[in-house]
């Protein structure tokens, strides 16, 4: 449980890196540039 709700704080953090440095690329931001979760 702890794991993943962890493993969702990175993934969001990251995501937000990811949609500030290239929104175009990633438009719906889940995943790094809108992989599947």
């Amino acid at each position: 449980m702890h794991h993943l709700m962890l493993a969702m704080v990175i993934v969001k953090s990251i995501s937000l890196m990811f949609h500030s440095v290239s929104p175009i690329r990633c438009p719906l931001v889940r995943t790094p540039c809108g992989q599947p979760l």
